[in-house]
C-alpha cells in the first residue's frame, strides 16, 4: 500500500508539473488517476513546503542517509558471505552477528537487515576481540616519496604488525603516518567462517552456515512460492487473482509445502491448497527443486 500511494503521489505532481510541456498524454494520465476534469486546471505543485521540511530536518536527514548507507554496507557484507559459501538468498539462515563499535548505529534497522539478507536473528556484540584483527597496508607510492629512506624498515614491521594508534594517529618505525599513507584493512582471524568486514573496515558480520532441517524446509517453501509466482505470470493472472492451488513433490520438497501451506497460500493468494491431482488444473507446471521434483497446478477461483 505504501508502494502504492507513492507511485499515486509521484505521478500527480509530475503530471501537474509537466502538463505544459506534455499537455495531451498528461492530461490523459492525470484524468485517470484523480477522476478530476483537467490537470490544466489544477495548480502547479511548490518546492516551498520540501524547502522548510529540508531546513528544519535536514540534521535527521543527513543522519538517517548516513545509517542507511550503513545498512547497505552491512547487507552488501551478508551477501557477499552468502554467495562465496554458496547459499542462495532464498534459503534462510539462523543468525548474523555484527562485531565492532562501528555497528551501533545498525541496532535501530535490525528488522530491515533480517529482511534483506534472510535471517531469523541479528545479534550485535561491540568488540572485535577473537574474530578479527587489523592488517596494515602501506601506500608505497605516497609513502616512499615522504619518507623514501624508512620503507625498509617499514614494509617488514606493517607485515609483523609493529605498529600502534596513539592519539588517533597510527605510529610504525617511529613515524606518525598522515591518513593517506596507509589503509587499516579488518579481516576475520583464522578459524572464523562466513565472515566479512564492512567496507569501512571498523565492523565484522560473521554469519551462522549452518542449514537445519528446519531451515531447509523453509528454504524449499521460499522457492516453491517463487514458482508459483512466475507461473501466475505466464498464466496471465491478474495480481489480485485468486487460485485454487495443487501440488504433487516428493521429498523435503513435499514436506515444506505441506507444512508451511498457510504461509504459501497468503504469498500466491491461494484459497485452496491441496495435494495431488495437479491434472485436473486449469494451468499445469513442473520443475526442479533441488534435485527433486515439484508438480503443482492451479485454477482461477
Amino acid at each position: 500500500l505504501a508502494a502504492y500511494n507513492t507511485l499515486y503521489t509521484v505521478l500527480v505532481t509530475m503530471c501537474r508539473a509537466a502538463a505544459p510541456l506534455l499537455p495531451l498524454t498528461l492530461e490523459a494520465v492525470y484524468e485517470g488517476l484523480t477522476n478530476e476534469n483537467s490537470v490544466h486546471l489544477s495548480t502547479l505543485p511548490s518546492s516551498r513546503g520540501a524547502e522548510v521540511n529540508e531546513a528544519n530536518h535536514s540534521n535527521d536527514s543527513d543522519e538517517l542517509m548516513r545509517g542507511m548507507d550503513r545498512v547497505r554496507d552491512a547487507c552488501n557484507a551478508v551477501l557477499s558471505v552468502r554467495n562465496k559459501e554458496n547459499i542462495r538468498t532464498r534459503q534462510p539462515l539462523a543468525t548474523a552477528t555484527l562485531y565492532g563499535q562501528g555497528s551501533e548505529v545498525l541496532r535501530d534497522f535490525s528488522d530491515i537487515i533480517k529482511d534483506e539478507v534472510n535471517v531469523r536473528e541479528v545479534r550485535f556484540d561491540d568488540s572485535l576481540e577473537g574474530v578479527a584483527t587489523k592488517t596494515l597496508k602501506l601506500n608505497s607510492q605516497i609513502l616512499g616519496k615522504r619518507l623514501p629512506a624508512k620503507m625498509k624498515e617499514m614494509i617488514p614491521a606493517s607485515k609483523q604488525g609493529k605498529w600502534e594508534m596513539k592519539d588517533g594517529a597510527l605510529y610504525i618505525a617511529g613515524e606518525a603516518l598522515l591518513p593517506e599513507e596507509y589503509e587499516l584493512k579488518l579481516e576475520p582471524k583464522d578459524g572464523v567462517k562466513g565472515a566479512a568486514a564492512l567496507s569501512t573496515n571498523d565492523a565484522l558480520v560473521v554469519l551462522d552456515l549452518e542449514i537445519t532441517p528446519e531451515l531447509r524446509r523453509e528454504g524449499y517453501m521460499r522457492d516453491f512460492i517463487r514458482m508459483v509466482q512466475d507461473a501466475r505470470k505466464k498464466a496471465n493472472l491478474n495480481i489480485t487473482d485468486r487460485i485454487a492451488l495443487r501440488y504433487e513433490a516428493e521429498g523435503e520438497a513435499g514436506e515444506a509445502i505441506t507444512e508451511h501451506q498457510k504461509t504459501i497460500a497468503e504469498q500466491v493468494l491461494a484459497t485452496v491448497i491441496a495435494q495431488g491431482d495437479v491434472a485436473s488444473a486449469m494451468h499445469r507446471f513442473e520443475q526442479p527443486l533441488e534435485g527433486m521434483t515439484v508438480k503443482f497446478g492451479f485454477s482461477v477461483s
